[in-house]
């Protein structure tokens, strides 16, 4: 008997995360702080910094001020003096997040300075790339994950392009993919804290919130779903009663004006910004507002995403693992597919990568190493010779197609006609 077939068999462990996987993060992002200290560029970390120094100021309604050319830069007289009475170390991007979150920073701003946080950001981000491989490996494998394999893992984390990007920028996607793996993982076990993360990473990235509406349709899942729906909705209402409808208001605006838009840059990987990097005018734009987009940049990604969404639902409705499938597969189409895809974006591979290693009986498992190659320098990196601007959408894509491969080449997939999507069976 395989070793797969041996976990399989066996009852599933009860927790996702042991006290010792906390211990294993802690020492690492700890290493992460020390190696990095002076090294990083912490633009977007300092986005929500004076967007917390705002709400402290009394400044909410200037929150949601970006210029029109350049996504990288924020515009107003009182942005630019709330940046330059500040303590922030680079020049921050815009804020583009939920009110709720500019006064949950409203709180850090007031019991630390600048420096120390970007030491915990460090650190909590190391932290959080071992909760995302834990919580990964557990939710396919339904197993804590061996040592061995989790060192290797977070050797290779570290190394990878999406990682080293989030560390320099200061992002918050490796808090926010660990918070998605743990809700996915903590679906079955513990629903009440799954969905606590889920509603929170939702608020955040509001990508997740498509992972959400999936938990409440599977019974194994939907009190998870429920929790999360309850977590975002307090989100939603304190920042509209708390912040006030003009703010909420603006900041919804500003989604449809990124919505709407496409940012052009090397970091964003998206179709949409392949396909209009001919409409950049100014090269010292960083990031540049493309607000015309052609017709191809506009349906093709979209096309692109209603063929694989196409191909994951066929691919669940034969598996005899359909929540799983259905959640990692369409979560990481709806990554790939948008108008914006940093590369740290990236980081969420590891969802469906885990997959195709749990569920695949043959050859397929070959093509991770292969579609590994496009994680790290010199293809994913951008000041790389080697780079290749699509190494995001290929790591994306490739492990959606490789997973959905794994799970209809299996020996137990079911026939198509004999199968419906059952929201009754415990899948």
């Amino acid at each position: 008997m395989s070793a797969h077939s041996r976990h399989q068999a066996s009852a599933p462990a009860s927790t996702v995360l042991r006290w010792y996987h906390h211990c294993i993060g802690l020492v690492f992002g700890l290493v992460v702080a020390v190696i990095s200290a002076g090294k990083l560029n912490y633009g977007d970390w300092g986005a929500l910094w004076i967007a917390g120094l705002l709400v402290r100021d009394g400044n909410r309604e200037h929150l949601y001020r970006i210029d029109e050319r350049d996504f990288a830069l924020p515009r107003g007289d009182v942005w630019l003096d709330t940046i330059a009475h500040s303590d922030v170390t680079e020049f921050p991007h815009p804020y583009v997040h939920i009110p709720f979150l500019a006064d949950v920073m409203s709180l850090v701003v007031r019991v630390m300075s600048f420096d120390v946080s970007v030491i915990l950001l460090a650190i909590a981000s190391g932290w959080a790339l071992v909760v995302l491989i834990v919580s990964a490996w557990f939710l396919w494998f339904e197993e804590e994950i061996p040592t061995m394999a989790l060192l290797f893992g977070i050797l290779l984390g570290w190394a990878s392009v999406a990682f080293q990007s989030s560390l320099l920028l200061g992002q918050t996607s490796p808090l926010i993919f660990a918070g998605v793996a743990y809700g996915l993982a903590a679906a079955r076990v513990h629903p009440v804290r799954a969905g606590i993360a889920l509603g929170l990473v939702s608020a955040v990235k509001l990508t997740p919130i498509i992972l959400v509406l999936i938990c409440v349709v599977f019974p194994r899942a939907r009190k998870t779903g429920v929790v999360a729906l309850g977590t975002g909705a307090v989100a939603v209402l304190y920042s509209i009663v708390v912040s006030g409808w003009n703010v909420f208001t603006s900041w919804w605006d500003t989604l449809q004006d990124i919505k709407a838009a496409i940012m052009v840059a090397p970091v964003n990987g998206s179709i949409a910004s392949q396909l209009s990097t001919n409409r950049v005018e100014d090269d010292s734009i960083l990031v540049t507002i493309v607000h015309d987009p052609s017709l191809a940049a506009s349906l093709i990604p979209l096309f692109v995403a209603l063929a694989l969404i196409a191909l994951v639902i066929v691919t669940a409705l034969r598996s005899q693992e359909p929540w799983r499938i259905a959640a990692v597969g369409i979560f990481t189409v709806l990554t790939a597919t948008a108008n914006i895809l940093w590369d740290h974006y990236v980081l969420c591979a590891v969802l469906p990568l885990l997959g195709v290693l749990a569920r695949g009986q043959n050859r397929i498992i070959y093509v991770v190493p292969v579609l590994g190659l496009f994680f790290f320098p010199p293809l994913a990196k951008a000041d790389s010779d080697m780079w290749l601007s699509w190494s995001s959408l290929i790591v994306l894509v490739g492990f959606v197609i490789a997973l959905c491969i794994a799970e209809l080449s299996r020996k137990d997939a079911l026939p198509l006609r004999d199968r419906r999507l059952s929201f009754k069976k415990a899948s």
